[in-house]
């Protein structure tokens, strides 16, 4: 008999490995999908939006995907083969505009290291910014 557990949302009995019942999955998964709509109706940063649907940062961002082998370059760094998500700006695109398609300041990540990066930023942007440029430089990460 497989193991059981209380959906967190209305206590029905549900399989140990799952998020909650059917019902309650639908309605959290809808939850998120109104509260990213109004999100991004109200966000302020309509100019950077813009631009991360523009053809040439799709250009940019494949190419710079490519450069790194499809790979996140902080993890390869620490010896971890992880697949990229996203392509950072290394300097934010609210702080320096003009570098938005320089492959110099954009460097491959997975989720996990992104939301690292963005969390290190707090406490120590200048330092995490020149070790993700150092891995630039360094091309293969190892």
């Amino acid at each position: 008999m497989a193991l059981k557990k209380a959906c967190p949302g209305c206590s029905k009995l549900i399989d140990y490995n799952v998020f909650g019942c059917e019902e309650c999955t639908k309605k959290y998964k809808d939850n998120i999908k109104e509260r990213y709509k109004r999100y991004k109706r109200y966000r302020t940063d309509k100019k950077e939006q813009r631009f991360y649907i523009s053809k040439e940062w799709t250009i940019t961002r494949d190419t710079v995907k490519q450069r790194d082998k499809g790979l996140c370059k902080l993890c390869l760094s620490k010896c971890n083969i992880t697949y990229m998500d996203t392509v950072h700006h290394i300097e934010e695109l609210k702080d320096c505009w003009d570098k938005r398609l320089d492959p110099g300041n954009l460097i491959s990540l997975c989720e996990s290291c992104h939301q690292k990066v963005h969390e290190e930023y707090k406490n120590n942007k200048l330092d995490i910014q020149k070790e993700l440029e150092k891995l630039i430089e360094r091309g293969g990460g190892i």
